[in-house]
């Protein structure tokens, strides 16, 4: 991993309008940094608290069908625009190599998306709900084969074009409903986030996307699943019916493909602790616990949080000493995070802190050499594969190996991010600093940034 030091980092976001209809009551995307917890409980010495209102327990409660039904579909949606611009520099350079090419890039990213939701509940227990989104460049790519209209029939004449498709993504659509209001049910795509990690989240098995620890609280997107609900008081009991997301590329499903994740959540005091298993038949069997504590105290607001993984198997294919590769189905392998978020206002100053720690249980236990040279090899570079290995090297293109599977490849890392908004008593401005840092050579990067926001 390089080790990378953008100097300068400027950023604004416009917000247009916003209807956030999709949020349960209980959130499963809790934002740590964004709780107020006094607002929320109030302030014990605080009076205003209380209020005197005026008796009508005799007049008729407004019937509850009135809240939970609407006579239309809501709408609602988001804008987003940001541009972004840095230096960074693959070493320390001297003075005289600080605009070097070999040591010097700079960057310049526009960003633009928007989103589209409507939401309806026609009936007391019936929701639908849809959320669509897209971003730039608003198209992607494909060949479509085009007859020759002299010679029609004839494949030989047949040419490839590259057309252009307007991307518009459903990232959610489903339906809620529910059986006497005891057995809850959600039908469709739907965000399915298990775990509690900020930078990392081993125990998040059902999210089609990882974390991107450049932009953690962002939504991951879900998968089609079912999703049955059993509360108890305040504890739940989930059900995940689901199916790998290559059975609708392939067109091929079985009954043996189906996912079946349940999971346990209790609250115990101020900790709520998560339970649940993973099984499904092509995939290695696997078993979670997370837990999340929170509290204030006199030096800011303090937030625990960990999870820890055991899997019997991995679906990752790994590189030995000779460079071929191998399987494991009957090994166990741990992996297991933990941190903190801390926050605090100091001199009309927000300061906030996060940091965690991942052991990786399938990465390898030295940073290895081999898969430096494999991860090279993708790139177009074989200088580092001993000459006896080439023909096992060639192999590896007929394999089951995946760039994905070369990823993560140490066993321990550390992530980190420190913010201080309203900067200068400016709610408008911002100072930064975030890091990502492989623990086994470590190598990683800091990013400090500066944000604006314009308007």
């Amino acid at each position: 991993m390089k080790k990378i030091l953008p100097i300068l980092l400027i950023f604004s976001t416009f917000v247009l309008f916003s209807q956030d209809a999709d949020e349960d009551f209980f959130s499963d995307d809790m934002n740590f940094e964004d709780m107020d917890m006094d607002s929320m409980f109030g302030d014990a010495n605080d009076d205003s608290f209380l209020e005197v209102v005026e008796d009508k327990s005799n007049e008729i409660a407004a019937p509850s069908s009135e809240l939970l039904t609407t006579t239309g579909v809501e709408w609602g949606g988001s804008f987003n625009s940001s541009i972004t611009t840095g230096v960074s520099y693959s070493d320390f350079p001297s003075a005289d190599h600080i605009f070097n090419d070999d040591y010097y890039s700079e960057s310049f990213s526009p960003d633009l998306s928007a989103s589209l939701h409507f939401n309806a509940r026609p009936t007391e227990s019936t929701r639908f709900f849809g959320k669509f989104t897209t971003e730039i460049p608003f198209y992607k790519s494909a060949n479509a084969l085009i007859e020759d209209p002299a010679n029609p029939g004839a494949e030989d004449k047949a040419m490839f074009y590259e057309v252009k498709i307007p991307e518009i993504k459903i990232y959610e659509l489903f339906t809620d409903f529910n059986y006497n209001n005891k057995l809850f049910f959600r039908v469709g795509k739907q965000n399915a986030k298990w775990g509690v990690g900020y930078f990392f989240s081993p125990a998040d098995f059902l999210s089609l996307e990882t974390i991107d620890p450049e932009n953690p609280t962002a939504d991951r997107e879900g998968p089609i699943a079912i999703k049955m609900s059993m509360p108890f008081g305040l504890n739940n009991l989930y059900t995940y019916i689901t199916v790998p997301n290559s059975v609708f590329s392939d067109g091929e499903a079985s009954i043996s493909d189906l996912i079946l994740a349940p999971m346990f959540q209790m609250l115990i005091g101020d900790t709520e602790i998560s339970t649940g298993i993973y099984f499904q038949k092509d995939s290695a069997k696997r078993a979670m616990v997370s837990a999340t504590y929170g509290t204030n105290f006199t030096f800011g607001k303090l937030s625990f949080f960990g999870e820890a993984v055991g899997l019997y198997g991995s679906d990752k294919t790994f590189i030995t000493d000779e460079y071929l590769t191998k399987t494991y189905d009957d090994k166990l392998f741990f992996n297991g995070t933990a941190g903190f978020m801390w926050s605090k206002t100091i001199l009309e100053n927000n300061f906030s802190l996060v940091a965690q720690y991942f052991y990786n249980g399938e990465g390898y236990d030295n940073d290895s050499d081999v898969v430096k040279n494999v991860m090279g090899v993708y790139q177009g570079d074989i200088s580092g594969i001993p000459y006896q290995y080439l023909s096992n090297v060639a192999l590896l293109a007929d394999s089951d190996l995946g760039y994905s599977d070369l990823m993560n490849r140490s066993q321990h890392y550390l992530g980190a991010s420190f913010g201080i908004s309203n900067l200068f008593d400016n709610e408008d401005l911002s100072l930064s600093a975030f890091t990502m840092m492989n623990l086994a050579d470590i190598s990683g990067f800091v990013k400090p940034s500066i944000s604006y926001t314009f308007f």
